[in-house]
């Protein structure tokens, strides 16, 4: 197992659906960035004086996050951010959970609309493995002789165009998910 989570390809992988991601993520907040702001208030964690800048800084910091990832830049650097980022995610559904709170995830701003709890701890969970595979391989942590294969440019490309897909398959499958709850809630 160690080898293909220390092939450049998967890590190459990591990288693009995470930075894709945390891209969508970042952009649908800046849209609408009242409603981020007060979707921060509503989670009760920080003191009322930090939410709006928080609410303001935390779609930068994913975009931010996104393009070190997607360009390659900094790696070790993109998939730590991205792993603190996700587990403050994760620490503010569970503290909420935990409250017997029902509250929209706000992950992806007015984008999509998820209540939280363990299908977003799940997803969340997933995401900050990917982020920490980053590092691992960045910091020579895989013990193996894959991270020394050289890809060539039709692999890197595919992987690419693989990794593209596999969000926006997802994306579609979550959309897919609440038209039909949507549909099943009594009127």
């Amino acid at each position: 197992m160690w080898f293909y989570l220390s092939h450049p390809l998967a890590v190459l992988f990591a990288r693009v659906v995470l930075g894709l991601v945390l891209l969508i993520a970042g952009l649908s907040k800046l849209q609408e960035r009242k409603a981020f702001i007060q979707a921060v208030a509503s989670y009760e964690i920080l003191p009322h004086f930090l939410t709006r800048p928080f609410g303001i800084l935390l779609p930068w910091l994913e975009l931010g996050t996104a393009i070190l990832l997607l360009s390659g830049v900094m790696p070790t650097v993109a998939g730590l951010l991205a792993a603190i980022l996700l587990i403050c995610f994760m620490v503010a559904i569970l503290v909420n959970l935990l409250r017997g709170r029902e509250l929209n995830c706000h992950c992806f701003g007015q984008l999509y609309q998820e209540k939280i709890g363990a299908g977003v701890l799940f997803q969340d969970g997933i995401l900050l493995s990917l982020a920490l595979e980053i590092v691992a391989f960045h910091l020579g942590f895989f013990p193996t002789k894959a991270s020394t294969v050289k890809p060539s440019s039709q692999e890197i490309l595919l992987v690419i165009i693989l990794s593209g897909a596999f969000v926006i398959v997802f994306a579609l499958l979550q959309q897919m998910r609440e038209l039909f709850e949507r549909a099943r809630l009594p009127e």
